[in-house]
């Protein structure tokens, strides 16, 4: 007591009178401390345990993203590469005004729920980007290592997609959302060429039927798109795949895709200047959300149309099945391609067939005229696919069947517009258009079109007139101009001029620093040690025989070892198999592809390979009997590639191995005996062709080359698949054709740069390039070229129908077959040598293939 009394005096000093109530005091001031300890402590421990919590959370969110909630969706296809998911979410109109309205939804995966935003944006644009961002229409810049972050250090487990062109991951971005993130193949051609056209194509476009790309990466050689992702996977793989007896695309589940997708068409053709023509138009390139709405994804292939071209040419691609009849033959391209793409893939979504099915009877492998020929005979109502429940009405039916006919008309010119068809399909016979008012009634907006006469921004607009008025340079550089500051026209043409001279002049110092380290050309070494060109007359090279047959353009032929037998390919969809001598047929063999692309003679000249559009090679033995129908049949099909066959060759001294190679990027070693693939060559390698492949030459047992689209020329190994060899470059067009030199250690190829090139296996260095004189032809493409025994004579047939025959060793023509006397009225497509030497046959788009033969002794050089 003594102490508490005394402490109790030195606190309250005043209080002496009652040593009571000093006591109850400071017991209750000590009480108030200890609770207040207490408090702080329990608010100090609540806050490391949420921060501790916090971080769990996270953690196993980082870890729990890779995960894929696409479980239900039936598996069709691999062929995922050119798919991009799309994210449901955006809800993209026409107008400049951005408007983004939050709500919170749960997300259920892998059992776990969790919260997100999911945002409803009208005008373009996501949530996680700023109404600034938005009106800019491009998307946002990513850095590599937020693409890093976003994909755990692009971990093999979120790859949803891989090919010749890139990788597509699935990835998270810092905010929650989903996105997929596509990484383009580290090739400096291809992967610029691709990431300019995805850019340019719908860097600026918000559609809600499109699929939106969010952002973009560009670091050093990496180039890297972001888009919207959606786990619903695409059309083809619901219309196709394994989804029991019963299809969950009812009847109106099938026209609101296909409106979605006409709108998407029609929004690309008609509301953008220049307009953008898809060219890839297919069930697999429409990806669908949980709500079956329909997003085109996929621009890889897409041509931009400037208003005052009706047409651009260019080279013809697509899938077989889907492409316009007037653009395979002709290669000119306009929206009209667009809309036979959409019809065909109207046929498919109503009777869920697939546009070519081997597996079917012969009068229905092809669906466009199956279709045709079950309306003819008034059968339409047999067509609609028999997994639908319940089928449409007869009035509903008719008018989608006229809506296909009209879209497949062979006459491009009588096809509707995609905006026309958007209004067809929108007639009020259809139950789901009430479901579409009601929404639009409930958002209260006014009433607009689906289809804007403008593009969706302002600085869109700009860039369009920019494009249109000064050129265009790498979208990357179009981007750095535009949004670096805020600058007026002048200004941004100024920096345009200024960064092209300082390109042009990188450039030239590369191509001066690559010519110094070269001593100097075979041309110029050979003029110093005093060598004469070889001389060559009219008389010396003459046509002396005509082989008439095709019915359709030559695109390929091939001589036997024993000089007296040619086998051709041609788009009438057969082989000839000629006697050289006598001009008669001894074979006419019919394939069941339309268009053969490619042939070739067996060593032992006992068979010949032929393939095309189909994506197979088919072998045909010479001394097989006819079947009932009087036609050769096939005694090996060759089936694997994912593309069209483009090429092919016998390994020499083996009639047991082919290589073929495609346009699905690949070539590939075949084991005739068994039909099966023995090497896959490029593919999933990095080291592999980023197009498609044009042509290949063989060169003994093991080594072969390999021409593509993506102006390259590969050496392949057949004993290392896995990679090329070498990749030789140079060229600024697609290589069209590679032939060996006859010693092996180099080759010749032909461009669409209009020059043919002679490599060095040993050096890489290209020794030799051959110009096309007429430097004022606007088609000097190269199709095909040939060597002499000796490899003094190069024979190079071009797209303008000249056929030039070049000494190699000086680099001049000494001769010009496209002006004599009964030469070719059409483009040169293929050449060759017979084994001897002593002649030459040509092969044209005028049907005809033309022999040479040579005088004296032009046959020994």
């Amino acid at each position: 007591m003594a102490v508490s009394g005394s402490n109790s005096t030195e606190i309250h000093p005043a209080d002496e009178s009652s040593s009571s109530s000093s006591t109850t005091s400071l017991s209750n001031l000590k009480i108030y401390a200890a609770i207040g300890v207490i408090v702080a402590c329990v608010i100090a421990a609540c806050a490391l345990i949420f921060l501790c919590f916090r971080r769990n959370r996270d953690s196993r969110k980082h870890k729990m993203r890779v995960k894929h909630s696409s479980g239900l969706i039936p598996l069709v296809s691999k062929e995922i590469a050119e798919i991009k998911e799309s994210d449901p979410t955006a809800d993209c109109e026409k107008g400049e005004v951005v408007r983004v309205e939050k709500k919170m939804e749960i997300e259920f995966e892998s059992g776990v729920g969790k919260k997100s935003q999911e945002s409803d944006v009208s005008g373009g644009g996501r949530s996680d980007m700023s109404v600034e961002d938005q009106n800019l229409g491009w998307g946002r810049w990513y850095s590599l290592k937020e693409l890093e972050m976003a994909t755990d250090g692009f971990l093999e487990e979120n790859v949803i997609g891989e090919g010749g062109y890139g990788i597509v991951y699935r990835g998270v971005s810092p905010d929650g959302s989903v996105v997929a993130v596509k990484s383009l193949l580290n090739n400096k051609g291809q992967a610029e060429k691709e990431f300019k056209v995805e850019v340019e194509a719908i860097g600026k476009v918000r559609h809600k039927n499109l699929v939106g790309l969010i952002g973009f990466c560009a670091e050093g050689a990496q180039r890297m798109l972001v888009f919207e992702y959606i786990d619903n996977g695409n059309l083809e793989q619901w219309l196709h795949g394994d989804v029991g007896p019963v299809s969950p695309l009812t009847w109106d589940i099938r026209m609101k895709i296909a409106l979605g997708t006409a709108k998407g068409l029609a929004y690309l053709h008609e509301g953008l200047e220049p307009k953008v023509v898809h060219r890839d138009v297919k069930s697999s390139n429409i990806l669908l959300d949980r709500k079956w709405n329909a997003k085109v994804s996929d621009f890889g292939l897409a041509k931009l149309l400037q208003p005052e071209a009706t047409y651009v040419t260019t080279r013809v691609m697509g899938t077989f099945g889907y492409v316009s009849p007037e653009y395979a033959s002709t290669g000119m391209l306009n929206e009209g391609s667009d809309v036979y793409s959409f019809g065909v893939l109207l046929m498919e979504i109503i009777t869920g067939r697939s546009p070519i099915d081997y597996s079917r009877p012969p009068g229905e492998m092809n669906l466009v005229d199956w279709f045709k020929g079950m309306v003819a005979n008034r059968r339409g109502e047999e067509v609609v696919d028999p997994l639908i429940e319940i089928p449409p009405s007869p009035r509903a039916l008719k008018r989608l069947l006229l809506v296909c006919l009209r879209c497949i008309d062979l006459d491009a010119n009588k096809r509707p517009k995609m905006g026309q068809i958007v209004h067809m399909l929108e007639a009020d016979d259809f139950p789901y258009r009430s479901e579409l008012r009601s929404v639009r009634d409930k958002d209260s907006q006014p009433s607009r079109l689906d289809v804007p006469s403008k593009l969706p921004s302002k600085h869109a607009v700009v860039y369009g007139f920019i494009e249109a008025r000064f050129g265009r340079v790498d979208g990357v550089s179009w981007l750095k101009f535009l949004f670096s500051s805020k600058m007026s026209v002048s200004e941004l043409k100024e920096r345009h001029v200024a960064a092209i001279e300082m390109v042009n002049s990188l450039r030239e110092s590369l191509k001066e620093k690559r010519r110094s380290l070269l001593d100097t050309d075979v041309a110029a070494f050979a003029r110093s040690q005093g060598k004469r060109p070889v001389c060559f007359g009219a008389t010396d090279l003459v046509c002396c025989r005509t082989l008439q047959g095709h019915t359709g353009k030559v695109y390929s032929l091939d001589w036997t070892l024993e000089r007296n037998r040619i086998v051709s390919a041609s788009k009438d969809g057969r082989l000839i198999v000629w006697n050289a001598l006598t001009s008669q047929k001894t074979h006419a063999i019919k394939l069941p592809c339309p268009w053969v692309m490619t042939c070739a003679f067996s060593p032992s000249g006992q068979s010949v390979a032929g393939g095309g559009l189909d994506s197979v090679c088919s072998i045909f033995n010479l001394n097989s009997p006819n079947d009932r129908d009087g036609n050769l049949p096939v005694s090996r099909t060759l089936s694997g590639h994912k593309g069209y066959v483009s090429c092919c060759q016998y390994v020499p001294d083996d009639d047991n191995h082919l290589i073929t190679g495609s346009g699905d990027q690949t070539c590939v070693l075949w084991d005739i005996t068994t039909g099966l693939r023995t090497s896959v060559f490029g593919g999933e390698f990095q080291s592999g062709h980023t197009a498609d492949v044009s042509s290949v030459s063989i060169s003994g047992s093991n080594t072969f080359i390999s021409g593509s689209c993506d102006a390259t020329a590969r050496l392949w190994d057949t004993r290392v698949a896995s990679r090329a060899v070498q990749t030789f470059h140079g060229h600024d067009g697609d290589v069209n054709t590679v032939k060996f030199f006859p010693d092996g250690n180099r080759f010749g190829t032909g461009s669409d740069d209009g020059t043919c090139r002679l490599y060095d296996i040993r050096t890489g260095h290209v020794l030799q390039v051959y110009h096309q004189l007429h430097s004022d032809d606007t088609n000097p493409h190269v199709t095909s070229i040939a060597f002499s025994i000796s490899g003094r004579l190069l024979f190079a047939g071009y797209k303008n129908g000249d056929c030039y025959v070049w000494d190699t060793l000086l680099a001049q023509m000494v001769l010009n077959l496209g002006t004599l006397h009964n030469s070719h009225e059409g483009p040169i497509t293929c050449l060759g040598l017979s084994a001897d030497g002593s002649a030459l046959c040509t092969g044209s788009w005028d049907s005809n293939l033309k022999i040479w033969a040579f005088g004296g002794q032009r046959k020994v050089n």
